[in-house]
């Protein structure tokens, strides 16, 4: 008995050696590749939360466009760390690649827990399929980058992981829809999850069908607990400024009365018609696509997941091989993932967490290889890791050059009654946080002032344009300045030359412009 317990101790210690490793060979490249210069980065997610930490209510309107509402609980720590460790950028990308490790962590114990057959998968071919999803064009280009859906991500899979035990008592169930509601309430592109944790339930539960429907009142109840929990803050504060807790989104629902009806909901990544929506993984699989993307892609993984799922679905009605009560679990959860996932998003990177299982759920499809030859299923994942990576295409979301610091920004003086316009959709209200926090930023034409024109938001925002008594800027990227007549739409005119804005994260620069009002000296 004793000898047993030591083994069992031994095993454990060496899955969770093998988890840090794998963590630890994230967080060396995040560091590799360098920071984060990504659009996103730059718009809002380290404005967003400056803002939250630095900035008074009220100080700025919309610099970062329509991304200015969105929750900024994940944006706080991009912001803080930045702020700490910017001349340290190597410990910067190391840190803010954390979720990603802990992220392929959870995947290897959730892959431990998978009994095909009744016998545990082996450790080779569950390192392939752990390095094969980890590697997917959702992903790994956004490792250690503020556009990680990862943060979020790793809530969902420690959730799933408590799904995937046996759930001899409602502690695990109720851990899981905490850890679900939690991610979907930092990020709504991780709401998936609770629908997907809870057909998973049902679907491949324990016990009898009255226990499986206790399980899953309780996970609903606990999920909407962790949703409230980590979103309801900002729900509260968007619902009583706006009279919409997704302001300016879902507003054909709410009525938000400051900008009228307007759907903000872009439908350009959602599949299109029966056939699509069947067969999307294929779509990006042997061909460059911006179909799931803003920037070229193309990744055979999830396609090869899908023909592993009708795999051993064929197999399952056969009765030709069984991959366990743990198995079906994650085949649901990813299946039902996907399906909302394809309902309501269709960006290929807010499938992250998926794409990290999907080694998994090919490596379950090969198993039944092992009659012909014990070691014929890692040899067959270890061709398919090999082939996808020589295919694969990588979307380049932005790093900027190596450098001492990790963003490398000298605006010109501004004081506490400067007020800089924001022109165009380039994302520049990362430049905010290197101002003073009493200097004011108004975005003026972006993506979300052209949908509501002469809305009260318009016209409250262009009277606090018109009632400013001090300097006034505009602050573009040559070429990228949006309407040449947006300026001039406030009555606003050009009054100098503009002064250079140095910074390592814009190719082709930035400058800050004087404005005078319309008929002064």
């Amino acid at each position: 008995m004793n000898g047993a317990n030591h083994w069992s101790r031994r095993v454990a210690w060496m899955d969770l050696l093998i988890a840090l490793l794998l963590g630890a060979a994230m967080l060396l490249v995040s560091v590799h590749r360098g920071p984060d210069a990504s659009w996103d980065f730059r718009n809002y997610h380290l404005y967003d939360g400056f803002a939250a930490l630095e900035k008074a209510p009220g100080t700025d309107l919309i610099p970062a466009q329509r991304q200015t509402f969105h929750a900024p609980t994940l944006d706080i720590p991009v912001y803080w760390l930045h702020a700490r460790l910017n001349q340290a950028p190597a410990l910067l990308d190391a840190l803010l690649a954390l979720p990603s490790a802990l992220a392929v962590g959870f995947a290897w114990f959730i892959g431990r827990t998978l009994r095909p057959g009744g016998r545990p998968l082996s450790r080779p071919g569950l390192l392939l399929a752990i390095l094969f999803g980890a590697t997917g064009a959702a992903g790994w280009p956004t490792t250690g980058t503020s556009m990680s859906e990862m943060p979020d991500g790793c809530l969902a899979l420690l959730g799933l992981l408590f799904l995937m035990r046996p759930q001899a008592r409602w502690a695990p169930v109720a851990a899981a829809g905490l850890l679900m509601g939690a991610a979907a309430g930092l990020k709504l592109t991780a709401a998936p999850a609770l629908p997907a944790g809870a057909a998973a339930l049902l679907l491949a539960g324990d016990g009898s069908p009255r226990r499986r429907m206790r399980d899953l009142i309780l996970f609903g109840a606990s999920g909407v607990l962790g949703a409230l929990a980590s979103g309801g803050w900002w729900w509260f504060r968007t619902w009583s400024a706006f009279g919409d807790p997704f302001f300016p989104y879902l507003n054909t629902i709410f009525h938000a009365p400051l900008i009228g009806r307007v759907d903000f909901s872009d439908p350009r990544a959602l599949p299109r018609g029966l056939r699509e929506h069947l067969f999307y993984p294929f779509t990006w699989s042997l061909w460059s696509s911006t179909r799931a993307s803003e920037l070229p892609l193309r990744d055979p993984r999830l396609a090869l997941a899908w023909l592993g799922a009708m795999a051993i679905l064929v197999a399952a009605l056969c009765r030709r091989a069984t991959i366990g009560r743990s198995g079906g679990r994650l085949l649901v959860f990813c299946a039902v993932f996907v399906l909302f996932w394809e309902l309501q998003f269709g960006v290929l990177r807010y499938l992250a967490p998926v794409e990290l299982l999907s080694g998994l759920v090919l490596l379950l499809a090969l198993t039944p290889l092992r009659r012909a030859c014990r070691w014929l299923p890692e040899l067959a994942l270890a061709a398919l890791l090999a082939g996808t990576a020589a295919i694969t295409l990588y979307p380049d979301w932005g790093r900027p050059p190596p450098g001492l610091v990790a963003s490398a920004v000298k605006l010109p003086p501004l004081g506490p009654q400067d007020m800089v316009l924001v022109s165009g959709d380039a994302p520049l209200a990362y430049l905010a946080t290197f101002a003073d926090p009493r200097t004011r930023f108004i975005g003026i034409d972006n993506n979300m002032t052209r949908l509501i024109p002469g809305s009260p938001f318009m016209r409250r925002l262009t009277d606090i344009v018109d009632n400013h008594a001090g300097p006034l800027w505009v602050l573009e990227i040559p070429g990228q300045a949006g309407d040449p007549g947006t300026v001039a739409r406030f009555h606003l005119r050009r009054a100098g030359a503009c002064l250079p804005v140095e910074t390592n994260l814009e190719a082709d620069g930035v400058r800050l412009c004087p404005l005078a009002r319309e008929g002064s000296s």
